[in-house]
């Protein structure tokens, strides 16, 4: 309850977390859009009703222009969360749509959207290389997309009864969770190197109980807590929340629930981002041309040259994931954290992380060794408690230490053709032309010549 309110996440357990990744439900204890926007739409929705229920103020005044200004008041709960970029992001985007109901504009539309970037970027400009700010706004646009398209079509429809509106809700919740899902979904795999492959069944079972049981009460409990009366609304959410961890659990224990996604370069994420602006924004015939650019994308990514070990930043860790086999890994006395990263970066389920990387057990670098048949990587120690990651392949011995590669490197596979990713600098004390001291390193050897 203090995750999906507050954004403190500090009480929920390791289990819980991966649930939420796996089942595509981590978005619920993100304060961001789904929270300003329940909230927002809530505090609309029931002044609303509620104005147009007093005719003094039905007759003279716009109800909803009323209910617009109450709901402005969701910038206190930014506030009252920390005010999390996604948080702000949300509440420029929904204060859009309230202005432009006072406004007499559409509240729903790109043009909107277009501003509230302009707005988000402007305030943040961080924001752009944000993963959060791409995959919010990718997803904005689509869903935007497929409202002005049933909007248009809705259009002159006559009234329709209680169980077409179920119905409807139904079908708009699972087409929400769907093209919400596609358009983030090349950021998510190359950002994180995982797809929720089975998000849509559990956002349409829990998306009910968060809007209509979860929501409601958490907002009548923050009513009446000033008041020392809310224990009981907090208590009726909660009830709702433990459901809902019981269809994450179960959603994320089905078979390839947590699917991995091979690492990839810019290139096709890239490609796969434009295509779908493009799908979005264009409103012609011409945003199927979209079609050919997906595919094109989706080919180099599963085309690409892929990792066969991660190196970390001077070379303090190296993970080899070989296709087929089981990972390894090596780190020096003081890598363990870069170890961590590298584990995380690559993907690896926790239970494979937790083999590789036991708490505390701390393996001396220099009597481990990783590798995969026509490459190997091992430490050699140079003295004074320095170790040198050595990385062999192709007759050649590549060395990595203090002050080589500080953003670390890969060892990809391209066919039978084995090469780094980024080609990675020689900065150490041994790869200067032209000092006294040099080194090369042949097998498990390290050569030094120094002139003391």
């Amino acid at each position: 309850m203090a995750a999906v309110t507050t954004g403190d996440r500090a009480w929920l357990s390791e289990a819980d977390v991966e649930a939420l990744q796996a089942s595509g439900l981590s978005h619920v204890i993100s304060v961001s859009g789904l929270h300003v926007g329940l909230l927002g739409g809530l505090v609309y929705l029931v002044v609303w009703k509620l104005a147009a229920l007093v005719p003094v103020l039905a007759l003279r005044l716009d109800a909803r222009k009323i209910a617009a200004v109450f709901a402005f008041g969701t910038g206190a709960y930014c506030v009252f969360t920390g005010s999390e970029a996604p948080a702000v992001r949300a509440f420029i985007m929904s204060g859009i749509a309230f202005g432009a109901i006072l406004l007499n504009r559409k509240a729903i539309s790109m043009r909107g959207l277009a501003i509230a970037a302009i707005c988000v970027l402007v305030a943040l400009p961080e924001s752009a290389i944000d993963p959060g700010f791409q995959m919010s706004f990718l997803a904005t646009a689509a869903l935007v997309a497929l409202w002005e398209i049933w909007d248009r079509r809705r259009d002159g429809t006559p009234e329709i009864g209680l169980l077409q509106h179920g119905a409807m809700w139904l079908g708009g919740a699972a087409a929400t969770s769907v093209v919400a899902g596609l358009a983030t979904a090349p950021i998510s795999a190359a950002t994180f190197g995982r797809v929720s492959v089975w998000s849509l069944p559990a956002n349409v079972l829990a998306a009910p109980i968060l809007d209509f049981w979860v929501a409601p009460f958490s907002l009548l409990a923050a009513g009446l807590a000033p008041f020392g009366l809310d224990d009981w609304a907090w208590q009726a959410a909660a009830e709702g929340l433990s459901i809902t961890l019981k269809i994450e659990h179960f959603i994320a224990d089905l078979p390839g629930a947590d699917a991995r996604v091979a690492w990839t370069d810019s290139t096709a994420p890239l490609i796969l981002i434009v295509a779908i602006l493009w799908l979005t924004l264009w409103r012609s015939w011409l945003r199927l041309l979209s079609i050919a650019a997906i595919l094109v994308g989706l080919a180099i990514w599963a085309l690409s040259p892929k990792p066969v070990a991660w190196i970390g930043p001077e070379g303090r860790a190296i993970l080899a994931t070989p296709a087929g086999e089981a990972a390894s890994l090596c780190h020096t006395s003081g890598g363990r954290f870069d170890a961590t990263r590298l584990l995380d970066k690559a993907g690896v389920s926790p239970a494979e992380a937790a083999r590789l990387l036991p708490e505390g057990e701390h393996r001396l670098a220099r009597t481990c060794a990783v590798g995969a048949g026509d490459w190997q990587g091992r430490y050699v120690y140079s003295g004074r408690g320095r170790g040198v990651l050595a990385v062999s392949f192709d007759g050649h011995s590549h060395a990595f230490g203090r002050g080589d590669i500080p953003g670390g490197s890969l060892l990809m596979r391209d066919g039978w053709r084995l090469y780094f990713y980024p080609a990675p600098p020689r900065q150490g004390m041994w790869a200067h032309e032209g000092r006294p001291e040099t080194a090369a390193l042949a097998g498990d050897t390290l050569l030094l010549d120094r002139e003391e």
